[in-house]
């Protein structure tokens, strides 16, 4: 006589376990994960890393010099550097007391995307309130790097040098890293008058951190 596998379950004391709580669940999470995914953007900003020790290899040669354009950004602005060119309209660094060319300015800064926190660089503006729910759609004064400025001067660098697209990107210790992320965004595309888009330099290379 044959047993229906329900019966052979009651006999051995087995308990049916109700699935459909788990499925009504990942009918709700699956979608709920397909609009997630179409809502965030990932973005990838291509640079290099510097190389350790002389290469085995001979450098190629070249007509004339590399420019080796260098950004350093410290927490009193922006610092642009060339060993291999002149930087038409922008003040030579004196070594013995190196300034920031494009120095850090006091202005209104949408709350927004720093919930919690200041803008950078946070040591200076350690003394204003903090972002929040209440003024995250404010202008509020903080200190910031002027990212506009330094976007019009590698506009200019990049005009002057159409061949150049390679930028050595330097920072102190204590610079944060969106400030780092910002410098690369305008360094390397910029929007012009009639709305299409150019590109700079676009060849980052990030060199050590640096305590000037």
């Amino acid at each position: 006589m044959s047993f229906s596998p329900s019966s052979r379950r009651e006999e051995l004391g087995e308990v049916a376990i109700n699935l459909n709580p788990m499925m009504d669940m990942f009918a709700v999470l699956i979608p709920a994960l397909l609009m997630l995914s179409a809502v965030v953007e990932v973005a990838i900003v291509e640079v290099s890393a510097p190389s350790i020790g002389p290469s085995s290899d001979p450098p190629p040669k070249e007509d004339k010099p590399p420019l080796n354009l260098t950004l350093t950004i410290t927490e009193g602005g922006y610092m642009l550097t060339a060993s291999g060119g002149e930087l038409a309209g922008i003040p030579k660094v004196d070594p013995s007391t190196p300034m920031p060319q494009i120095p850090i300015k006091e202005m209104p800064i949408v709350c927004s995307r720093f919930r919690g926190t200041t803008p950078p660089p946070r040591s200076r503006n350690a003394d204003r309130p903090m972002c929040d729910d209440k003024n995250a759609r404010d202008a509020v004064m903080f200190w910031a790097y002027d990212i506009a400025t330094l976007n019009q001067a590698m506009l200019k660098i990049h005009r002057d040098y159409p061949d150049e697209r390679r930028l050595i990107v330097a920072a102190e210790s204590a610079v944060q890293y969106e400030s780092i992320v910002d410098a690369l965004d305008a360094t390397r595309v910029t929007r012009l008058a009639d709305g299409s888009l150019e590109t700079m330099f676009d060849q980052v290379v990030l060199s050590p951190a640096t305590n000037m």
